[in-house]
Parts: C-alpha cells; structure tokens; sequence
C-alpha cells in the first residue's frame, strides 16, 4: 500500500501499522479488524476463516475474541449529516504466545487478506505534573470568561461530559452531586436497561469490567473530574466551567492505574449519552482502531471528543488528539502563555489554562497540579456548558463554535513562537455563547497526487484537492487560495485558487476536478517537509488549515517486472525505514518475500557499517546519502538503472568509505525475476583495509502467513544462498553473488532463540554477530521438516583495499516457483552481468555514470541532474553548427525549458573543477 505524503489524513486502505518504539503496548496482544466478507465467518470468539487456521496455530493464539461482545453493524451507513457510520461490530483482541517480534505477527496477519487493519494495543499515559497546593485561586474560570457566561446560562443537568480516566472519589463532597446517574439500573445485581453492563448506576470501570469507577493507581482522575463537572454555587470547594452540566466517569485503568481500555472508554461514553467526551491522556502511537473509534463516537453517537495535546513541550503529533474529529486542547498559563511542558502543532484546535489548576483529589482534599490534562477538562467541560445553550448544534459545529469564539493571543509575546500552532486562540465561554452567529468552514479530506510515483521529485506537478465544509452560518462567495510556504523558486503555483461559491449550513464543496497544482522545480532534500496554508474567505470572515507535504522521498520503488521491490538511498533494500516503512519489500507474483534486507561492510567484529538491526532493538542507520538515489532516463544499461551514492560516516566503527550503488532491472523473459545491485566501494581512509567483506542480510519470510515455516540454504553453483517455505505451493528468494573478485560466503540464521546452532538474533544483531555471519559460513537454517523463522546473509570475501583503492561487489536478488527456477534465473542474471560494459570499465573512469541528462528524445524540459549534489557545475548546449544556445550553473539538478529550440541535435557539456562530461540531445 502506498501511503499520502500527508499529516491529518488516515488512507480508507487497509492499514497494518508497526509497533512504534516511541509507544507503549500491551505484548503479544493485537487488535484486527475483520473485513466486511468474511463476516459469515466470525463469532464472538474465533474467526472461522480457513486460511487464518494455521497462521494462529504458528502464532500461538490462546485469545480471540470481539473488542465490543454483542456489539451490531450500524442500521444505515450514514447519519444524517452523510457522515459514514462506523462499524465497530468486526473487530477482535488476540492474545498470542509465540515467540517473535509483534511487527512480524502483524505482517503475518497483513498477508492473509482478511483484515482492514492489525495494529498493537496501545497503551496511553496521563499527562499531568502534580506539585504542591500553593493557592486557592481558581484564575483559569476568570480567563475563560464563565463568571460573565453564568450570567446568561448556567448549564443543563441533562447534558454529561464522560470523563475517561483513572477514576474518580464518588464520595467527594465537591464531586458527588454533580455525579450523572443512571436511574434505569439501579444497583441491585441486574442489568434493568438491558445495555450489557449490570448496575452501571454510577459509571463503569471498563478497565476492571465493574461498576466501580472508583480511582485506583492513580488519582488523576479525581483531580480531572472537578476540572470538568466539580458541582458549583454549592458554597464547597471549587467551581467547573460546566456549571450545572452533570459528568460521569468511565475508568479506564487497571488497578495500577496503567490505560488499558482508554478507547473502550470513550465507545462507552458515547453510547451512553456523554454529548462530550474528555481524554486526558494520549501517546504517540496511532493507528487506525483509534480513529475508528473516533469517529464512531463522532458519526454514530455524535459525541465531541476532547483531548490533551501532551506535555513533551514538543511540535509533535499526540494521540488522540491529532486524531481527525478531535478537538486538541494545548495548556496556556494564567497570562495566557503557552505552558512551557505544553505540546503544540497545527493540529491543535483550541488552548485553555493547565498550569496550576486547583481542583478536587483524594480523601475529599483539593490539589494544585499542572498540565495539557487539566487543559483538556477545562474545554471539555466547558463545551458540555455550550453544547446545553446550542442544542439544535451537533458535535462538529460545537467544536467549530468553541474555536470561532476563542480570544486570539498570539500578541502575547511568549506565544509569537507559536503562531498557528495553539489553535484559534484560549477558550472563550462568555463569546462562545454571545457572538453573532457566523459561518464556520474547514477544509478536509485533503489529497495529493502527481500521477506519477507519489515521490513528489523534482520537475514533478503536484494537484491537491479536498472537501470545504461549513459547520455553521450560511454563506456566500467563498475563495480559497493555497500558499506553499517554501520559496516560489522551490515551489511555484500554478492553479491556487478556487471559487467555492455559496456554502449552506452542512454543505460541501469537493474540487477534486478542479485541484490546487503546484510545480516542483528544486532539487528538495530527501524526505524535507513542505508546509502549505489554506486561506479560506467569504469577504467577511477568514479561515485557515495548514497540512504537510513531503518532498523528494529517498527511496525508488522498481516495478517493471515480475520482482517488485525498493532501493534507497541509504543501503536499505526493500523499505527506507525500518518496520516496513516506506517501500514495497521484495515481492512476487503478489506475494511480499521480504521482512529486512540491506547491505553490511565489515573488517572485525568490532568495525562493521550497515543499515540493518541492532542488538537494541533498532536499526544500525550507518550509512549517510551523498547522492539521493536517481533513475536514469533514459536508463543506460537495463530497462530500469539507478544510482546513489553513500559514505558510511554514520558508522561507530568507521571505515571512511564511499560506495556508489547501482541497481538494475529488465523486463524481457528470462530476465524478468530479478533485480541487480552493485556497489563499487572506495577506500577513502588512510590506512589499509584487510579482512574486508561486503554483503547483504537478507530476513526473507517466505510467505509472510507462514514466516515460521522456512528454510535457508546454499547452491555452490550459482553462488545463491536462498530461502523457501515448506508449505506448498513452492516460493524461494535468493540472493547471487555475481562478482567473482572475492570467494563467495553465505551463513544461514536460524531466528529461534538459542539460534538453533549458530548466532542468536532474537537475542540482537550486535557487530559481533554480524561479522560473523559476513565472514563465516553456516549452509542450511530451518529446524525439523517444518522449519522456521529464517535469515541469511550472502557476502563476498576476504578483499584487502588499500587507501584510495576501490572494489566492486554486485548481487542479484532472485524469486521464483521452484528452485529450479531461481538457479535458471540466477545463470541468467550472471550471464547479463557479465555482459555489461560497466562490469569491465575502470573504476577511474565513472565519471559519466555520475550524470544524467534527460528525456533524450525530449520536446518540452530538458533536466540535467549531477549526482554528487555538493558540486556546482556549469552545463553548455551547443547546436549542430556549434553557436552555444545555452549556459547555466547548477547544484544538483536543473531544468531547461526547450519548446522554442529548434528541432535536431544539439551537444551538451558539462564541468566542473574535475570532470568534463558530453552528451547528445535530439529535440523533437
């Protein structure tokens, strides 16, 4: 699946997400989401689908059962604002028992077609600093104006904020009345409303499955519950911004106090009447099952939910705050400055004060605390008080009511730092309920493409295109234009405006026909984030949206025949990040092969360079980019070349090397099942090289559903280590030495713990181990007939390189039917090899293979790219009669307008202060 370059934007694809490092989750639990087809197949506990039979077996799952028990697919499929209604009714929590990392498993799930998504439990954090009591001031009710709103409204008891938390003291003197119970079940051992939950008079704690939402762990939920719902005008204690607005508190938390259920709590809420629903806790780990969620509570029950934007003090993405149909409070201080441990981001939606807040805790007391949790109830209980004055209003219009009305403090001189980035200003509930009616229009849905790769590289046209929306009054002549904030040089628009016209209230706008389009014309670095601003106006009124756009991805997906798979610019092979992020790993005839793969360099078990995994638990990223990795066009050598070049000064055993990697890929039989990579590596330290050996690690599962049923080994012949599954029918992924400077060397990996006779990896990858298995063999992995969990490693070596002395090592990475067949291909691919001018060239002389001009024909831009992006090159064209037409100085790439040439030949030469290149043009 290819994933939009976007924030705020969740694709309707399937979606199987990686354990973040940066997140909590519970171990060997997962949650999936069952796809609509294979309902007929699902029960309560088991999901009866053939094909899931033996992968549970492999994983060992002793647990499946539905997230929601006797939850129902949604009547209709959308409410009556024609959102789409979310089903919750095919999603399952697994517990399995295997050995293994948790992202194998969600790829094992992935690969058997049957889910929407499979991502981890995430477990979430409270995000609140307590201190010392210090004053029994209550600033933040002065700042939000409420004195001034209780004059004109005082709230409605039939209106709840659902507080999802640790729990709260039922018997609190300042909490106890306002307390929103449930009269139909009453506590007397039956579930009188019928609802699934027994006595759930006074709240439920999802975390224990009881109707005791009493704190346990943690008392931060006492504190939160007197921010939000802390009963008022009741001459005890504190007062809350909700006035006479009831809550009701759903725990959410073991009895540690740990958020295990914190989703589950705001279904809960939602169902059960909580018109507002307060998060006061998030994480950095987001998926699919959290929006999900979302929206059900938002589409289905129309529920606003609130949450903390986090305490990192950080421009990051919080969840579910960042979530879309969140409204995302950040915490300000008592001069309505940001607080300093406040996250902040254009995600967030509206501010409030956080910073030593006084409020209810434990044991009838009253603390003083501080954080985005105390922000976070102070929004969500105050939106509870306006949405009791709007009643005709739904959810979204609340949260678009509360941030039209919010006062601006961006003037304060502590938050200029922060312009855009702490939503429309600090909660407001005196002009929340008094300003005139307005119209109130975001922009969503937002989409961009450039019918081509997705990269977004340079020469490329970008169009981006969405939904305008208005929330609220009716209006008319609405425009909207699209500022990218990068230097029109970089990016210059083309199309940015668009006439939206009249907008009803609830109405919708989509110009997917008629799209923003912005040209690309600089040679952006990899990955570099774009930030574009959308100014939305009726004449009266002004709105605004920003959304991120990244640029350049440095990484190329090869798919112009039977093997598909992505090379990078960083020596990773199959996927640019680690936990399958960006890239298409290494598939076949549909089926992905490949968990891990890249190349590893090594002189001892201390000196190794690579961009594989650690003995942490993370990737070794060593290798840094000289070169972002290019196609040729025309490509030179196959049908498909490219080329990138590395050093490995990244590495903590730096060999001072500079490697030019080139890969390359052919369409016509029997070239067609696999892909080239070649490396010529240079010695650039002073000291001699000895012992040097260069390869690639290869994690192949074979069959990502039965990854633990494979085997390795080693055809002498070819020179191919591969790896096959035991179950039919028969797949194989091999990989082929194909230089013949060195011996070959292939080590096997058994990737059980003990490493079943040879290095242990569940145990980590450290240096040791890896030059190990560069620099030793072990032919056959896969215990048993089985089989297992398998890796390998095919390297080339011993080589010594002498300083500035360069070596070239070069590897076909195979897939096919049987083993017969990748043997087939692997003759061929040596074959072709052996054929190509540059496995002969000298190395000194690659000067040529370090630029590219093209399309060559071309009739419209002519680009001329350098490979090494430090050098600064003067290119001249000159036509047949030699008059030079043209000269420019250029770093990286250049594109040369030529419609108005001349049809014919033309010659260009480039240089610089060590190379003089030449080529010819034809203009058609």
């Amino acid at each position: 699946m290819k994933k939009l370059n976007l924030i705020f934007i969740l694709s309707t694809s399937s979606i199987f997400l990686a354990a973040q490092s940066n997140a909590q989750f519970l171990p060997n639990t997962l949650i999936l989401k069952v796809k609509e087809q294979y309902r007929p197949y699902c029960n309560e506990t088991s999901i009866n689908v053939p094909s899931l039979t033996s992968l549970f077996q492999l994983l060992q799952v002793d647990k499946c059962v539905k997230k929601f028990h006797g939850q129902k697919p949604p009547e209709q499929k959308f409410n009556k604002y024609g959102y789409p209604m979310v089903d919750l009714s095919l999603i399952y929590e697994i517990h399995y028992t295997s050995a293994g990392s948790i992202d194998k498993a969600i790829k094992a799930l992935a690969s058997t077609g049957v889910f929407t998504y499979a991502e981890p439990h995430y477990i979430p954090q409270l995000l609140y600093t307590p201190n010392d009591p210090m004053n029994s001031s209550q600033y933040a009710l002065t700042n939000i104006q409420a004195y001034n709103a209780w004059n004109i409204h005082k709230g409605d008891t039939n209106y709840v904020t659902g507080i999802t938390d640790t729990g709260t003291e039922l018997t609190h003197s300042d909490l106890q009345s306002n307390i929103k119970h449930n009269y139909n079940d009453p506590i007397d051992g039956i579930d009188n409303d019928g609802d699934g939950y027994i006595d759930n008079f006074q709240g439920w704690d999802v975390g224990m499955n009881d109707n005791d939402p009493t704190w346990q762990g943690n008392a931060h939920g006492v504190h939160v519950s007197g921010i939000a719902g802390g009963a008022t005008d009741n001459g005890i204690g504190i007062s809350s911004g909700s006035f006479k607005c009831k809550f009701v508190m759903i725990k959410i938390a073991d009895a540690s106090g740990n958020l295990i259920a914190a989703y589950d709590g705001i279904k809960y809420a939602a169902e059960h009447g909580c018109k507002v629903i307060n998060c006061s806790w998030g994480g950095q780990g987001g998926g699919q099952y959290g929006q999900d969620i979302i929206n059900y509570a938002t589409y289905n029950y129309d529920a606003l939910v609130v949450a903390a934007c986090g305490n990192n003090g950080a421009d990051q993405l919080f969840y579910p705050a960042a979530y879309n149909n969140v409204l995302a409070v950040a915490s300000t201080d008592n001069t309505d400055t940001k607080s300093s441990f406040s996250n902040y981001g254009y995600y967030v939606g509206i501010s409030a004060p956080g910073e030593n807040i006084l409020s209810t805790w434990n044991g009838n007391s009253y603390l003083v605390s501080s954080g985005t949790s105390m922000a976070s109830p102070c929004v969500a209980g105050g939106a509870t008080f306006i949405r009791s004055y709007f009643p005709a209003y739904n959810a979204l219009q609340i949260l678009q009511r509360l941030k039209q009305t919010a006062d601006n403090i961006y003037a304060i001189s502590g938050n200029v730092s922060y312009i855009n980035k702490l939503g429309t200003g600090r909660l407001n509930l005196y002009r929340a309920l008094t300003d005139p009616a307005a119209p109130a229009i975001d922009y969503s849905n937002i989409s961009v493409t450039d019918h081509n790769n997705q990269l977004f590289n340079n020469g490329d046209t970008l169009r981006i295109s969405g939904d305008f929306i208005n929330y609220l009054a009716p209006t008319t002549n609405v425009t909207a234009t699209l500022t990218c904030l990068s230097p029109t040089f970089q990016i210059s628009p083309l199309t940015n405006t668009f006439s939206v016209g009249s907008l009803a209230t609830m109405a919708t706008v989509n110009h997917s026909l008629s799209p923003f389009t912005f040209k690309v014309n600089f040679n952006f670095a990899s990955n570099t984030q774009v930030t574009f601003k959308v100014n939305i106006s009726d004449g009266t009124h002004s709105w605004t949206k920003f959304f991120y756009v990244y640029m350049n991805a440095d990484y190329l997906n090869i798919t112009i025949n039977d093997v598909f798979s992505t090379a990078t610019s960083k020596g990773m092979i199959g996927y640019n990040q680690a936990n399958q992020v960006q890239g298409i790993g290494f598939a076949y005839n549909n089926d992905n092969l490949l968990y891990e793969a890249g190349l590893m360099v090594g002189v001892s078990t201390t000196s190794v360079s690579n961009c594989v995994r650690n003995s942490s638990g993370g990737t070794d990223n060593e290798f840094k980019p000289n070169a972002t990795i290019f196609q040729y066009m025309p490509s030179t050598f196959s049908n498909m070349d490219t080329y990138a070049k590395f050093s490995d000064s990244l590495s903590s055993s730096m060999m001072g090397l500079e490697i030019e990697q080139r890969t390359f890929a052919w369409t016509n039989i029997p070239h067609n099942k696999y892909i080239i990579w070649d490396y010529v590596i240079k010695n650039n330290s002073s000291a001699t090289l000895n012992n040097f050996f260069a390869g690639i690690f290869a994690d192949f599962d074979i069959d990502a559903s039965t990854y633990s049923s494979n085997k390795a080994a080693y055809h002498s012949g070819t020179k191919m280590g591969y790896s096959y599954r035991t179950t039919n029918p028969p797949l194989y992924g091999g990989v082929k030495l194909l230089t013949n400077s060195a011996p070959p060397n292939f080590y096997a990996i058994d990737n059980i713990s003990g490493g079943g006779g040879g290095v242990d990896l569940t145990s980590g990858y450290d240096k040791v181990k890896k030059y190990t298995t560069l620099s030793t063999s072990k032919l056959t992995a896969g215990q048993g007939v089985a089989g297992n969990d398998v890796c390998q490693v095919m390297s080339s070596g011993p080589y010594t390189i002498a300083p500035g002395q360069t070596i070239r090592v070069a590897f076909a990475i195979i897939a096919g039917d049987s083993l017969q067949d990748i043997i087939n291909s692997a003759i061929d691919a040596q074959t072709m090899y052996n054929g190509l001018a540059l496995a002969v060239q000298s190395i000194n002389n690659k000067h040529e293979l370090s630029f590219a001009v093209f399309p060559n024909p071309t009739n419209k831009n002519l680009h001329v790219k350098c490979m090494d992006f430090n050098l600064e090159n003067l290119v001249q064209i000159f036509d047949i009669s030699g008059k030079m037409v043209y000269q420019n100085v250029f770093s990286g790439e250049l594109i040369i307008p030529i419609e108005q040439w001349n049809k014919g030949v033309y010659l260009v030469k480039i240089k610089n202060e060590s190379t003089i290149y030449t080529t010819k043009i034809i203009t058609e």
